[in-house]
């Protein structure tokens, strides 16, 4: 007959869970499993450090290779403007002062179409210069250029083309200004290529410490989910003006209602 077994008697699995050797043996594996937590939290850290010096390196390069551009359309825009578009000048002058007597009929015709080709030229490399440099920007403020960016979109690609500006503050950083500006040309350059012929409003509003830019089309629109990524670096280049703002861009838009691009940047940015 089997012994009955006395509780009180230790079991084996007890006794081995409370012998010195198993309390050491717990602890290194404590002990190491600690060590490694805090190992793959420091690898962690790091990488979440060297990703944000990335992240910084990567605005500082793009700042400066946006101010590198804008410097280059400012001599590019002064050569046109000073130079080229000063000889084209003379030119015209020289071509209205052939009187033309005694000049055949066809040769006649040939020297007038001489003068107006001379002329458009002209006037598309005025046109041309102040794309790449808005002097107007500098010398009578953001809304006015805007207004005249506006109004040279809605007559060179036919299409009814509004600006309203509202709730305006006193003053804003040159940067702003900047980076608006072209953001409002990316946006236009867009509408051109892919809205169709539609209307276009863009609307610059002050809003609680922050200067708001709006372009609205009501073209054909597109698939956010879908399309988004192909938009390419226009998209980009739209997003990393407002960031070196200090910034932010939003786009909205649906297929067969039309497109919402808004940018947002504070009246106080500091880099």
């Amino acid at each position: 007959m089997n012994e009955k077994r006395n509780d009180d008697t230790p079991r084996e699995e007890d006794t081995a869970r409370n012998s010195p050797h198993f309390s050491s043996s717990s602890h290194l594996a404590e002990t190491h499993a600690s060590r490694q937590h805090r190992t793959l939290q420091n690898k962690l850290d790091n990488a979440v450090l060297n990703l944000q010096c990335t992240e910084g390196e990567l605005r500082s390069l793009a700042a400066h290779l946006f101010k590198a551009h804008e410097e280059e359309r400012q001599h590019i825009s002064r050569e046109l403007h000073d130079d080229v578009s000063q000889r084209l000048s003379l030119v015209g002058m020289t071509l209205q002062q052939i009187t033309g007597i005694g000049l055949r009929r066809e040769d006649l015709e040939r020297l007038r179409s001489a003068r107006r080709q001379v002329e458009t030229l002209n006037n598309d490399l005025r046109n041309l210069s102040h794309r790449l440099h808005p002097s107007i920007l500098v010398d009578l403020g953001l809304p006015a250029a805007l207004k005249a960016l506006v109004e040279e979109f809605g007559e060179r690609e036919n299409m009814p083309a509004t600006f309203v500006s509202q709730d305006l503050p006193e003053s804003w950083p040159p940067i702003a200004a900047l980076s608006l500006y072209r953001i409002a040309q990316e946006a236009l350059r867009n509408v051109a290529k892919h809205a169709g012929k539609t209307h276009v409003k863009v609307i610059l509003s002050g809003a609680g410490g922050s200067l708001q830019l709006r372009v609205t089309d009501f073209g054909v629109g597109f698939d956010q989910e879908s399309e988004m990524a192909s938009r390419g670096l226009g998209m980009i280049s739209m997003q990393e003006r407002a960031g070196l703002a200090g910034g932010v861009l939003a786009v909205r838009s649906a297929l067969g209602e039309g497109t919402t691009v808004t940018a947002e940047v504070p009246l106080e940015h500091h880099a």
